[in-house]
C-alpha cells in the first residue's frame, strides 16, 4: 500500500515515501556540505601550524609541539630491540587536528632513520594507526593481526 498525499489546491498526488527519502537526501547533503567545510578549515588550521616531534628519551616518550606548546605524547618501554608503544595522548583541546597521526609519522620516520628498532604497538591508537599504514610494517616487531588481537580490537578486512 502506497501512502499518497493530496495537498489542498495540487493537482497530483504524492507520494509521501518518496518525499520523505527526497527531503531526507537533501539533508544529508546539507549535512555532508556542512562536514566538509568543517574539515576544509580544521586542514587550514592544521597546514597554519608549527608542529614538531621531539624525541624525549629521558621519559621514554616522543612528544608533538604546537607552536612551541606540547600538545601530545607517545610513551613507549624498551625491550631488547624493541619499543613498545605502550600510551598516546593528545590534549583534549586540541583533538581533531590529526596530531596523533602527526606524532605516530615523526616517531616512525625517527624509528626509520635510527635503525635496529622493531616496533611492538600496545596501546589502541597505536595498533590502528600501524594497521592502516602498511607501508610501515616492515618496522613491526609483531604481526599486526596479533597486536589487534591482543587489544581486543575487531579485526576486520583494512
Amino acid at each position: 500500500a502506497t501512502a499518497l498525499l493530496l495537498a489542498t489546491g495540487v493537482k497530483r498526488r504524492v507520494n509521501i515515501y518518496q518525499l520523505h527519502r527526497f527531503v531526507g537526501h537533501r539533508l544529508q547533503n546539507s549535512e555532508v556540505i556542512a562536514l566538509i567545510k568543517f574539515v576544509r578549515q580544521h586542514r587550514e588550521e592544521i597546514n597554519s601550524m608549527s608542529t614538531e616531534v621531539i624525541h624525549n628519551t629521558d621519559q621514554n616518550r616522543y612528544e608533538i609541539w604546537l607552536d612551541g606548546e606540547k600538545v601530545g605524547h607517545a610513551d613507549y618501554s624498551r625491550m631488547p630491540g624493541q619499543m613498545h608503544l605502550v600510551h598516546t595522548e593528545v590534549d583534549p583541546a586540541h583533538q581533531g587536528k590529526q596530531l596523533a597521526g602527526i606524532l605516530m609519522q615523526g616517531l616512525v620516520d625517527d624509528v626509520r632513520a635510527t635503525g635496529g628498532i622493531k616496533l611492538v604497538p600496545v596501546c589502541s591508537y597505536t595498533v590502528m594507526w600501524l594497521k592502516r599504514h602498511e607501508e610501515q610494517h616492515d618496522l613491526l616487531g609483531v604481526d599486526i593481526d596479533e597486536a589487534v588481537a591482543a587489544c581486543r580490537l575487531p579485526k576486520s578486512g583494512h
